[in-house]
């Protein structure tokens, strides 16, 4: 269910236990002349489902929280399902059915996690972005103390927090690729097709990136604990 539908069922139901509290009032809401701002706009909403403020009222109050709950569902469910339709795609054959291949590697429960928070770009240190974009420069610059942000490259390829596991899991493959941009070495680590190279086989080049994304969740609570404490 939306926010915005949960916060005007939340707005119903706060209505109509006012409603029914002050049951020798409601009569004086149908004969006042003065109609606030808020009370057009509960009214309208109601319209919208098909409903009305005095039918509402004139059942008791479980029977109208049930009923208005089930017509908002239905009609919003509706809704959802018309604007989906031009989205749909017609051929079936196009919809990837199979989990991508990572998901049948050798690796930990903790291990596959991490590194579907990483393709995700999900991990904790990840930048908030979307409807959190206006959360505060200095909220977002890493723990090390770099003054930088942080992103999965920063972690992957700068991070100091991190010198001690990349070294030892990632770094080995990357120096294979010198001179390449950035985003080039985050896809590549990120990949389930991993370009295969004698000195480190496809399996253990995924293994050591999960290993190396559990790991820095681990490093980044620690420090994040560490910080917390001393700002306390």
């Amino acid at each position: 269910m939306k926010v915005e539908v949960r916060a005007w069922l939340a707005i119903f139901n706060f209505w109509l236990k006012l409603i029914f509290l002050l049951r020798t009032l409601t009569s004086l809401l149908f004969v006042d002349n003065y109609h606030p701002t808020w009370k057009r706009a509960l009214s309208l909403k109601v319209k919208t489902y098909g409903l009305s403020m005095k039918c509402l009222i004139q059942a008791d109050y479980e029977m109208a929280k049930q009923l208005l709950k089930q017509r908002i569902l239905v009609v919003e469910r509706h809704c959802d399902l018309g604007a989906t339709s031009n989205n749909i795609l017609t051929n079936p054959a196009l919809i990837p059915f199979k989990p991508a291949n990572y998901f049948f590697a050798h690796l930990t429960k903790n291990q596959r996690r991490a590194f579907t928070l990483a393709r995700m770009n999900a991990l904790p240190s990840a930048i908030q972005e979307g409807k959190f974009h206006k959360i505060p420069y200095s909220h977002r610059k890493c723990l090390c103390r770099t003054d930088r942000i942080q992103t999965l490259v920063h972690v992957f390829l700068h991070c100091p927090l991190y010198d001690g596991i990349r070294e030892k899991l990632i770094a080995p493959y990357l120096k294979q690729f010198p001179g390449w941009p950035e985003a080039f070495y985050t896809g590549l680590l990120l990949s389930e097709q991993n370009i295969y190279t004698e000195e480190c086989p496809t399996s253990s080049i995924l293994s050591n990136v999960a290993k190396f994304c559990a790991a820095a969740i681990i490093i980044h609570a620690q420090v994040s604990a560490i910080a917390q404490a001393l700002t306390n």
